[in-house]
């Protein structure tokens, strides 16, 4: 674990009401009384960047934390491009040799479980903090690895990476209701939100409902025409409907590639692209 240098940080939890907790932090000790909705919570004052050390909770049971730095402490969200792991789907360029070479003990990564919620979440689902290794970091946002990486090459102080991103959400799924509530253009869809009391499983009846309708709409449409019967992804086709395509290349791109090269690339590209939307359709 990393704690945020310079400034003053809580370390919270439940427990019974009425009853006591105390949490050592180093030197540092801390009592409170337990609030009648079971909650407690500490403000500690600010620490240099340093470590390790231990934080002890105790009350009915005891939970010890040891191995916890003080350093820089980032997030790290976002849509696919911060998602995409060093390994795996993402296959950076030269990621085995990136992997291999990912020791470092000063960095700490922490990965948040894909889940959703309409309100704030108390609890945040995770496999917890673990020491930056070749064998922690595979799976982990290939920018959040670099951008940690060069912080403790230049800070040389221990760094916290928090990632919590999702490949191909929309910016309004990561903002709070009360935020949207501010937009008119926001307000049908936050009254069905409101109408389901914002619960996960009404709303996603909502979603599941426009779903199907814009299925039966898209689906309807494709078979009114043919049912791909004219064939408009195949290579042989010879359509005059067709207009003619800039393609996107640079003018030292063009220069070298033959014209002939250049259609036969961008119709492979497109082939593929329209097979997949075919695949996907038929599915």
């Amino acid at each position: 674990m990393v704690l945020q240098r310079n400034r003053n940080f809580p370390v919270w939890g439940t427990a019974e009401p009425g009853g006591q907790v105390r949490v050592e932090l180093g030197k540092t000790r801390k009592q409170a009384t337990v609030a009648k909705n079971g909650e407690w919570q500490f403000v500690f004052d600010p620490l240099p960047a340093g470590g390790p050390y231990t934080l002890k909770i105790i009350g009915q049971d005891t939970a010890t934390f040891r191995n916890i730095m003080i350093g820089e402490v980032w997030l790290c969200s976002g849509q696919s491009n911060m998602e995409m792991p060093l390994a795996d789907w993402g296959k950076i360029r030269n990621y085995r040799s990136e992997i291999a070479a990912a020791n470092h003990p000063s960095i700490r990564l922490f990965q948040v479980e894909k889940t959703m919620s309409t309100q704030p979440d108390s609890v945040v689902r995770s496999d917890g903090w673990k020491v930056c290794s070749p064998a922690t970091v595979p799976e982990f946002s290939a920018a959040a690895y670099f951008f940690g990486r060069n912080l403790s090459e230049k800070l040389h102080i221990p760094i916290g990476l928090i990632e919590s991103s999702w490949g191909g959400t929309v910016v309004e799924a990561w903002t709070s209701a009360a935020s949207l509530d501010t937009f008119p253009e926001f307000a049908a869809i936050l009254q069905e939100m409101k109408a389901g009391q914002f619960e996960k499983n009404r709303v996603f009846a909502v979603y599941q409902r426009k779903l199907s309708g814009w299925r039966m709409q898209v689906f309807g449409e494709i078979a009114r025409l043919g049912d791909f019967k004219n064939h408009w992804e195949s290579p042989q086709l010879d359509d005059p409907c067709f207009q003619t395509m800039k393609l996107g290349l640079s003018r030292s791109a063009i220069d070298t590639v033959s014209s002939e090269e250049k259609v036969r690339s961008f119709r492979q590209k497109m082939m593929k692209c329209v097979m997949g939307m075919r695949l996907g359709a038929k599915n």
